[in-house]
């Protein structure tokens, strides 16, 4: 008589455990049957949400953005107070020798990234890969491309081309009129640009392969 509820106990305890290894199972074959060659759902790329599509329809969709980037870096539209101009930063540029190459950023490693979300709910073992296709139902998993910038290089282009663009600023001082009268010239204000925040929008747009104008606005010195 003592025997019996022990059995019923572990018949139960036997029953829920096999419930939930059935529940894991057909929980990931339904999760790799409807995204089979796809992304599972709640995946975002670069801000985008890549969930239900095909890996190459992404794949070739960033390809674009990338070799757009590859082909013409980025535009910077400077706006100063009178006039704005355009400066084109490519990922590198060579000089008169074949040893002189000037790199400025790279896009290399994003169809890296790409795999990895695509991997995601994909590897490891049947309960690891049923632990992640879970978790995608409560939260998104977001990833984003590698941002490399040469800093440096990038400030000394931007420096050297808007020079001669930017307002200088000039102290009062002391002149002489056509009559020869000593007279008081004003003050005048420069322009200047945080080149370090440049950067700075350069990195994210590399984060999302954004290849669109960037437009910075001088300020006042």
């Amino acid at each position: 008589t003592e025997k019996n509820p022990n059995k019923k106990l572990k018949w139960k305890i036997v029953s829920v455990f096999v419930f939930f290894i059935v529940l894991i199972i057909l929980s990931v074959l339904f999760f790799e049957i409807k995204y089979n060659n796809a992304f599972y759902p709640r995946i975002f790329v670069a801000g985008e949400s890549v969930g239900g599509k095909s890996y190459h329809e992404v794949l070739n969709y960033f390809k674009e953005k990338a070799d757009l980037i590859n082909e013409n870096g980025f535009i910077f539209k400077i706006e100063s107070k009178n006039e704005s101009e355009e400066i084109e930063v490519p990922i590198l540029l060579s000089g008169l020798t074949n040893d002189k190459v000037v790199e400025y950023f790279s896009v290399d490693g994003w169809e890296d990234i790409l795999l990895k979300a695509y991997e995601t709910g994909r590897n490891g073992s049947l309960l690891q890969r049923a632990n992640q296709q879970l978790a995608l139902i409560f939260r998104k998993k977001e990833l984003f491309f590698p941002s490399v910038v040469q800093e440096k290089n990038v400030e000394n282009l931007l420096k050297s081309e808007t020079d001669g663009f930017l307002l200088k600023a000039s102290p009062a001082e002391f002149l002489f009129d056509n009559q020869g009268q000593i007279i008081i010239a004003p003050e005048k204000t420069g322009e200047y640009v945080d080149f370090g925040e440049v950067v700075d929008i350069l990195k994210k747009r590399l984060l999302l392969l954004d290849n669109s104008i960037i437009r910075i606005r001088a300020e006042e010195q």
